[in-house]
């Protein structure tokens, strides 16, 4: 990342640099995967299944409070410059600032050996075979149902950052009030992410219809951020776009903070943007942390979500880099944000209250994991012996680990009751 601002703020110097921001930028890429990857297994995996959702959001407001000292930073180094670009003290800030944080991460990231969840657990990764089994573990992702399902929600979540930066923020604003506006989307991140991880986790609800109570609610909310920006787009100050933007021919210039009511309309609704980022990010991580408990596979889901958000982020950086209209990349969001909705509804529909992985791959109810792991026979209450037979069955002996029995007395009959294992 740090050679990446510098490469931007060199090749911004002489074109000649060119290949070096290139360069690094294809270099932050590829340490970007992994890093999201263990973040993404880290933040789903650590969480007990009645937190995840604060564990999420709580990632994403410590990730944000970045985002948002970084545009209070642009904001305050900016402030009384007039210019459309930057100041080179704003990069060199940035990359100092990056250090540090590389830095301290060496000293307070803990192996996740060392961690115990809540519930008393360690966290335990098994050991992989070798990176060829891991890629081929991700590409049977694209063989499994929910996650099929999830691929629209999964291309949605960071496909329109190309129109919300450079369509609408980078479009209509000066420098210092870009700034000020990045600080405050990143901030209305971290108040999305607490909303939604709130909700994900609250009381009174069965998981599934958490899932799908909040993913009616993100549409919605979704929804009215991009009538907002249609409105905006077509007809605030006559409508603009790649051709016709503030600044140019007779147009009003780029909008300032200073600007009063101007400013706070077009402001309000790169606000909203950021709220609506976090609250589908958020959502979609707590959905796949709510298919998966193992490590392991909540870090083969990382990779899948992160790999395909990454290509559909991509071809959007592709169709902007075309020069191709604002209002049309408008409209591909605005199309995307509703085709992901039926597919993820489906998903949600499907999750359980509780799901642990046993050794076998099968996904059981928690209750009944936890009973084979201490070697108690938990027997439905409904077949519960009575009588002579009460308390019989209470507990399977030692050296069987998980029994059931295979019959049951019915009106005194005498048979021994046989186990199976």
């Amino acid at each position: 990342m740090r050679l990446y601002a510098l490469g931007v703020y060199l090749w911004g110097k002489s074109d000649s640099m060119a290949w070096f921001a290139i360069t690094a930028s294809a270099a932050l890429g590829i340490g970007a995967g992994f890093l999201w990857t263990a973040q993404g297994a880290m933040i789903m995996s650590y969480a007990t299944e009645d937190r995840k959702g604060l564990y999420g959001s709580t990632f994403w407001i410590i990730f944000n409070a970045g985002g948002l000292a970084g545009g209070l930073l642009t904001f305050a180094l900016n402030f009384s410059s007039d210019n459309d670009s930057v100041s080179a003290a704003s990069y060199f800030m940035f990359i100092g600032v990056m250090v540090v944080g590389a830095l301290l991460s060496l000293v307070l990231l803990v192996s996740p050996s060392k961690v115990i969840r809540d519930d008393g657990k360690p966290i335990v990764f098994e050991e992989s075979p070798g990176p060829i089994f891991e890629l081929k573990s991700v590409f049977m992702l694209f063989a499994n149902k929910n996650m099929l399902l999830l691929i629209p929600l999964i291309i949605q979540s960071n496909w329109f950052y190309t129109y919300e930066f450079g369509g609408f923020n980078g479009l209509l604003f000066n420098a210092r009030t870009r700034g000020f506006n990045s600080a405050m989307y990143w901030g209305a991140q971290m108040v999305g992410a607490k909303l939604i991880g709130w909700f994900l986790d609250s009381k009174g609800m069965t998981r599934s219809r958490r899932a799908v109570v909040a993913l009616i609610g993100v549409t919605v909310i979704n929804s009215a951020q991009w009538v907002w920006a249609i409105s905006m787009a077509f007809a605030w100050e006559g409508g603009y776009d790649r051709d016709n933007k503030p600044g140019d021919g007779d147009n009003k210039p780029l909008v300032d903070i200073a600007d009063g009511g101007r400013f706070f309309l077009p402001f309000g609704l790169f606000v909203v943007m950021g709220l609506c980022d976090s609250m589908v990010q958020n959502y979609a991580y707590w959905l796949m942390g709510a298919l998966a408990n193992g490590p392991d596979e909540c870090a083969r889901y990382a990779g899948f979500y992160k790999g395909v958000q990454s290509f559909g982020a991509m071809i959007a950086w592709i169709i902007d880099a075309k020069e191709t209209m604002y209002r049309t990349q408008l409209i591909i969001c605005v199309v995307l944000s509703l085709v992901f909705v039926p597919p993820t509804l489906l998903v949600a529909s499907w999750i359980t209250d509780s799901n642990v992985v046993s050794e076998a791959g099968e996904i059981e109810y928690s209750e009944e994991a936890e009973a084979k792991e201490a070697g108690v026979y938990m027997a439905d209450p409904q077949f519960a012996p009575t009588g002579q037979f009460a308390g019989q069955f209470d507990a399977a002996p030692a050296a069987q680990p998980y029994m059931m029995p295979a019959t049951t007395p019915t009106d005194g009959a005498q048979a021994q009751p046989q186990y199976y294992q």
